[in-house]
């Protein structure tokens, strides 16, 4: 996937996060209809670009669009 792909990909991510407090990565993965491998991608460019909060949460991972901490 290229980086263009990978920019859009994390907008999408970005829009459900805009529109809930916190998803799993795996309703994040069944709502966006991404491919795992393409929605880790994704997610790994919005931490670098330190967009989202991400937590380990027993065996998932718990994702928060960092502007609703922001504004918390």
């Amino acid at each position: 996937m290229i980086k263009i792909e990978i920019i859009y990909k994390s907008g999408i991510i970005l829009q459900k996060l805009q529109q809930e407090e916190e998803l799993s990565a795996k309703e994040l993965i069944l709502q966006t209809n991404m491919e795992e491998s393409d929605f880790y991608m994704a997610l790994g460019w919005l931490a670098s670009e330190r967009k989202i909060l991400i937590r380990k949460s027993h065996n998932d991972l718990l994702i928060q669009y960092m502007s609703a901490l922001v504004e918390a």
